[in-house]
């Protein structure tokens, strides 16, 4: 509690709400961008500025003038254009066609009349990420209900186009048998203009940069016991840490905090579809529970538990933080892959016939399946692999041991043999995921020895200028020494408040636009058709025989 109320006053005297500083926004090439959206009125293209493009060549192509683009992106004629940023491009009423740009495609409009009392249909806006499936499912009525009900040609959704969904089976037929059209007040809904009148859920509303950004963050703290959760309340203390950072780039972040220990969510839906964003619950037993609360608008980010990944494949609204382990050894593969040369061997060793978890099984599948060149070797924990391993290794070249296990006991014992074969002239290079580093039976000497390659999900890296900023001001504010879990709580507040700040209600579409480093955790969000986004952003790390310790990517 004393921790508490320090923060508390912290987060008073240092958050204070400003202007929004001047931006980039991030989107694509010299191509005319097919992604619109509509700003006070006025649409926008969305586009992404790749490498090599100029101010010239992207207004030549939209067909406007440099004023025109500077008026719509503030900052842009200051700090010019950046890679990867997404810009507006405001939509000229007469475009010269472009040689090397086709013409976006055109969502039509095909006006519908509705009754303005009708009430056997639903009027619902298409989000960015929904299809007839998951539409049909939510209101549990067919697909092909839906496309009768809209004379829709194909099956393909547009974002904000406005469905009317049948209550019913039957609200087709049932709609031929009311009174006359002339005894109806009607209205016209245009498709794909999300042009509702008062609709409150319209997605076409708030884009664009924000400078104030309502983030709702769900911890275990037990803040009423006399110990609380001190993992948890360093989190929380690094998550005040970045709302600070985003305070002096002129973007306030309102944090709405509540305690789950009791199992709680404590929440009310109307807070919580309020929020731009929503860090928590922890658990994925808590964060499935909240997924079942209702369809809303709202996403969740899993900030800890690497279970949850299984919710991201079956929730579209859960964002996926953490790395999931089987990311670790997909970047170890590409590694490899890139790092063989000449008369080079690598050498996958397992532990035969272990009680394997999921990850370890689908590690070693996706090695067998990865096209990378190696021999496997699997081992019986307790016995020796010397002579055994030793025969598969090159004397021509480096051998490149990839070791797959989570084993402490089984990895300890491999090390030592690598040693003694090391000892004995063999060329060796160790790959492995994070938990290698983590045991405190195998010796650090020994990694650094084998020159240990890891692909870790969390690494700080403390000779960085960024990170000494962080530890300043969290021994300034906190008294006391950032664990993991503050690094992470900034990393997340950071991350995604620039995202809303920047991009509004439409910054989930951006998560896929490439790699981001913070100070503890890289943020590569990828997902499939109907499924949440999960990161596989990771860290390679080399061990030096020098005793150095460094991120090589």
């Amino acid at each position: 509690m004393k921790l508490l109320t320090y923060l508390l006053l912290g987060l008073a005297l240092l958050l204070c709400p400003a202007a929004l500083s001047a931006q980039d926004y991030n989107m694509e090439p010299v191509s005319i961008s097919k992604d619109k959206v509509k700003i006070d009125g006025r649409q926008y293209y969305s586009h992404v500025v790749l490498e090599r493009q100029t101010i010239y060549s992207i207004c030549k192509a939209y067909g406007i003038s440099e004023s025109d683009l500077y008026a719509a992106n503030e900052g842009l004629k200051e700090n010019g254009l950046k890679k990867n940023a997404i810009i507006l491009v405001p939509v000229a009423e007469c475009r010269p066609a472009a040689e090397t740009s086709p013409a976006p495609t055109e969502v039509s409009v095909t006006p519908v009349k509705v009754a303005a009392h009708d009430s056997l249909f639903i009027r619902h806006t298409v989000r960015w990420y929904e299809d007839l499936k998951t539409i049909a499912s939510k209101y549990k009525v067919s697909e092909e209900d839906i496309i009768a009900a809209n004379k829709l040609s194909g099956r393909k959704l547009s974002a904000r186009q406005v469905l009317l969904i049948p209550r019913f089976s039957g609200a087709l037929q049932n709609e031929s048998e009311e009174s006359p059209a002339a005894e109806t007040e009607e209205t016209e809904i245009a498709e794909g203009t999300g042009q509702e009148g008062d609709e409150e859920d319209d997605d076409s509303l708030d884009y664009g940069p924000k400078d104030r950004v309502k983030m709702v963050l769900m911890l275990p703290l037990k803040a009423s016991s006399a110990g609380g959760q001190e993992n948890y309340m360093d989190f929380y203390s690094g998550a005040l840490i970045g709302a600070k950072r985003m305070a002096e780039k002129g973007i306030s972040v309102e944090i709405s905090t509540y305690d789950v220990a009791s199992g709680s969510l404590g929440a009310d839906d109307e807070k919580l579809s309020e929020a731009d964003i929503v860090i928590g619950p922890v658990s994925a037993a808590m964060l499935q529970n909240l997924m079942d609360r209702g369809d809303y608008r709202y996403p969740v980010i899993s900030p800890l538990d690497q279970k949850a990944e299984s919710i991201a494949h079956s929730n579209q609204r859960l964002i996926q933080a953490p790395a999931p382990h089987l990311a670790q050894y997909k970047e170890l593969v590409r590694w490899l892959d890139g790092d063989m040369t000449g008369e080079d061997r690598v050498i996958v060793v397992s532990e035969r016939n272990p009680k394997q978890n999921p990850t370890i099984a689908e590690a070693l599948a996706f090695i067998e399946n990865s096209g990378l060149q190696h021999r496997s070797y699997s081992h019986a924990a307790g016995t020796s692999l010397e002579s055994g391993l030793g025969n598969l290794m090159t004397a021509g070249g480096t051998n490149r041991i990839l070791l797959v296990s989570e084993s402490e006991a089984f990895i300890s014992s491999v090390i030592r043999e690598l040693r003694t074969l090391q000892d004995n002239g063999c060329e060796v290079v160790l790959y492995g995921p994070s938990k290698i580093s983590s045991y405190e039976t195998i010796e650090t000497e020994a990694l650094h020895q084998l020159t240990l390659h890891a692909s870790m999900s969390y690494f700080v890296d403390y000779t960085s200028i960024e990170v000494s900023d962080f530890l300043l001001q969290y021994r300034a504010i906190c008294k006391a020494e950032p664990s993991p879990f503050a690094f992470q709580g900034h990393d997340l507040t950071v991350y995604f408040c620039e995202r809303v700040a920047r991009y509004g209600r439409g910054w989930r579409e951006t998560l896929s636009f490439g790699t981001e480093r913070l100070l503890q955790s890289d943020f590569n969000f990828a997902r499939e058709d109907g499924e949440g986004f999960i990161n596989n952003g990771v860290r390679r790390v080399v061990y030096g025989k020098d005793y150095s310790v460094k991120i090589v990517r």
